[in-house]
């Protein structure tokens, strides 16, 4: 019976003493050496001494040195010569294996678990002893590898746990270090928790310490713009810290260390624990490069508005007091005209009075779109009717159609007798878009067609469409066709003439009634 307990407790101190160091010290070595791939437990026996609470260097050497000194100490109270027969000190083994345990975690205690088996086996094999003796102190041995194995463990875990803890903490700290912006943290009562280098950098504090758990609004946010005191109840800032809520303010003032206040714009989230506000994060970033570049952008626009309403009037003025001196001309032309000629002179002047007329369009063109951009061009309001406008915009064009062989058509579909509205600047459209149509339509015809479109809130709508057999126009140019002095191209201005204004101003003049204009053209087919 004896002999069955002592084989039964040896195998199992055994398994207790050796395995656990087998598998914690000896199997990682073996597999790096193999070049199988590491575990977790692998990396952490192959990195001795990274517990943040383990000794490092010299006092780790003599810490080990310490433990044997234990070790040994313990053996020879307990299975000492004058100690023989006393089963109570057996206990003293206890003290090392908790020691090494506590130090060094779950590697140290394998090794102390096995070097003081080893210590026992051979104090008991040169001084012998009772075997019943032998089978207690194996059975306390295995005690006490059970316990040394669960105390190092749980001293690992707590380290292991530990590390991870300190690197996420390093590893968060590096990227609100990284973060360009302005970031700070604060608990329920506003106080300091963290905060990043930008932050430091922008309010002039040489560290951290020097802001933890202080009150932010105090060291911040003290002050409005206007100089007197901002109270914290007052403070919409902490009340939505206080309310848990989210806030964005695109413009606050925020004061550094040295006094000088800077505009922010802010951000704040809440920090929600358990269902209750722990606390905020709060980001901002500094606007005053912004709020500058935005005050010379509204001054530069500023000046090109003056400027343009000074080039308006300019040409405004130029214009009318043109068109004077213009008038007289071909007034005199005309009755030069009248007078008898030879067939030179009658040439002469009639280039003379067609010339002037051009040159009379030009002005009253530059006209128009100087009162259109200064806005001082007024709309009419009158009664009038829709087809007597086409009517009489098809007048003025009648010759050069007839020249060119063009017909001419119009209709109108569903159009009221009288409308109200501004008869002249409609029938302008009309002029510069069917003269517009002729100047490129070699052949074939220009149509007029106008019909309701719809009823709106103000009035009724009406869609004129004029259609030509011209050359039509690329896509690519129908975006810029409406733009100020345009033309699809530099041959068309050689070609055909004019200056690009018609269509320009039309457009506008179709803006101020309230409606768009648009084309639809296919090169070879007409516009």
């Amino acid at each position: 019976m004896k002999a069955s307990l002592d084989w039964w407790v040896g195998h199992a101190v055994a398994i207790a003493c050796l395995t656990p160091f087998c598998l914690v010290l000896v199997i990682p070595v073996v597999r790096r050496f193999a070049g199988l791939t590491q575990t977790a437990a692998d990396r952490e026996s192959a990195s001795a001494g990274n517990s943040i609470h383990e000794a490092q260097g010299f006092r780790r050497v003599i810490e080990s040195f310490c433990f044997v000194a234990a070790i040994v100490g313990s053996l020879w109270l307990a299975l000492g010569s004058r100690s023989t027969g006393n089963q109570n000190m057996f206990y003293v083994f206890f003290l090392p294996i908790v020691w090494i345990a506590v130090r060094r975690g779950l590697r140290g205690a394998a090794t102390g678990i096995l070097m003081l088996n080893i210590g026992i086996v051979l104090s008991l094999q040169f001084s012998g002893g009772d075997p019943l003796r032998f089978a207690l102190l194996q059975l306390l041995m295995l005690v006490l590898s059970l316990t040394g194995l669960i105390l190092g463990t749980l001293i690992s875990e707590r380290d292991r746990t530990e590390k991870q803890l300190s690197q996420e903490e390093e590893r968060m700290r590096l990227l609100l270090g990284s973060v360009g912006k302005a970031v700070y943290g604060v608990d329920s009562n506003g106080d300091c928790t963290f905060c990043n280098a930008a932050f430091l950098r922008r309010i002039g504090y040489a560290s951290a310490q020097a802001l933890l758990g202080r009150n932010m609004h105090d060291v911040i946010h003290h002050t409005r713009a206007d100089g007197s005191p901002d109270p914290r109840a007052e403070c919409v800032l902490r009340n939505a810290l206080m309310t848990g809520e989210k806030l964005h303010m695109p413009r606050e003032l925020m004061w550094s260390s040295d006094g000088t206040a800077f505009p922010v714009e802010l951000w704040s989230a809440p920090l929600i624990q358990n269902n209750k506000v722990a606390g905020a994060v709060v980001i901002f970033t500094d606007i005053t490069e912004r709020l500058r570049t935005e005050e010379s952008l509204r001054d530069a626009k500023e000046n090109a508005e003056a400027a343009n309403r000074a080039k308006s009037d300019f040409l405004a003025n130029m214009s009318h007091e043109l068109r004077t001196p213009m008038n007289g001309i071909l007034g005199m032309a005309a009755l030069a005209l009248d007078t008898e000629l030879s067939a030179e002179q009658r040439e002469y002047l009639g280039m003379v009075k067609s010339s002037g007329e051009s040159l009379l369009s030009l002005l009253n063109d530059i006209l128009d779109l100087s009162k259109i951009e200064s806005g001082k061009l007024e709309l009419e309001t009158i009664d009038f009717s829709i087809e007597e406008c086409i009517e009489q915009a098809l007048q003025p064009v009648i010759p050069q159609a007839q020249e060119k062989a063009i017909d001419l058509i119009w209709d109108a579909i569903g159009i009221p007798p009288l409308v109200r509205g501004d008869q002249v600047r409609l029938r302008q459209v009309l002029i510069n878009l069917v003269g517009n149509a002729l100047k490129f339509t070699k052949q074939g015809e220009v149509t007029i067609l106008a019909e309701q479109s719809e009823k709106a809130e103000s009035g009724m709508r009406f869609l004129f469409t004029i259609s030509d057999t011209g050359i039509g126009i690329p896509v690519e140019k129908q975006r810029k066709i409406f733009e100020v002095f345009a033309q699809t191209d530099m041959s068309t201005t050689r070609r055909y003439g004019g200056t690009g204004l018609g269509l320009s101003i039309s457009e506008r003049l179709v803006k101020l009634m309230d409606g768009r204009i648009w084309l639809e053209s296919e090169v070879g087919t007409g516009s």
